[in-house]
């Protein structure tokens, strides 16, 4: 994650986000990381910048976890129909 500001972080840098005291300091914040097309979530002066590839990778993750899990529930219908036969 690039650090957007180039002055010395006087406010105090944050693992996940920059805090922000000044008002003005905010504002020239908000700017330079909009022109980056981040999304930015504020939450108690604190704000988590999330680059939209981040976003990208866990809509994948998401869609790989719920195709696993229509397989698996496919397969347990095939397993009880089976059984279901045989008696």
């Amino acid at each position: 994650m690039e650090v957007v500001d180039r002055k010395p972080l006087d406010s105090g840098f944050v693992l996940l986000g920059i805090r922000q005291q000044n008002v003005h300091r905010k504002e020239s914040f908000m700017e330079q990381v909009g022109k980056q097309d981040n999304i930015i979530i504020q939450t108690n002066n604190i704000y988590v910048i999330i680059n939209p590839f981040h976003i990208i990778i866990i809509i994948i993750i998401i869609i790989i976890i719920i195709i696993v899990m229509v397989m698996i529930i496919v397969m347990i219908i095939i397993k009880v129909k089976m059984i279901i036969s045989y008696s």
